[in-house]
C-alpha cells in the first residue's frame, strides 16, 4: 500500500513539474501577441491590433521585457491609425 501512495505522489509531482515547464514566459506570450497584432495591422484592423497590446500595458511582467518599449510605440501608432 505504501508503494502505491509513493507511486501516486511521484506521478502527481512529475505532472505538476511538467505543467510548470510548459507554461509560456512573459516574453513568449508577448511575442505571440505581437505577431497577432502585426497581422491585424497589415489588414488595416488597427483598433483590434491596439486592443491586443493594450491588455498588456498593465502587466508589470510584460512591461519589464526589453521588447515592450518598441511595442508601446506600436501601440500608440495603432491607436492613432484607429482614430
Amino acid at each position: 500500500m505504501k508503494w502505491l501512495l509513493a507511486l501516486i505522489t511521484i506521478c502527481l509531482a512529475s505532472t505538476a513539474s511538467l505543467a510548470q515547464s510548459t507554461a509560456a514566459t512573459p516574453e513568449q506570450t508577448l511575442q505571440q501577441q505581437i505577431a497577432q497584432a502585426r497581422s491585424l495591422s497589415e489588414k488595416h484592423a488597427y483598433a483590434e491590433a491596439a486592443a491586443i497590446l493594450e491588455k498588456f500595458s498593465a502587466d508589470p511582467q510584460i512591461t519589464a521585457t526589453p521588447e515592450w518599449t518598441n511595442e508601446l510605440y506600436n501601440l500608440a501608432c495603432y491607436q492613432a491609425l484607429a482614430g
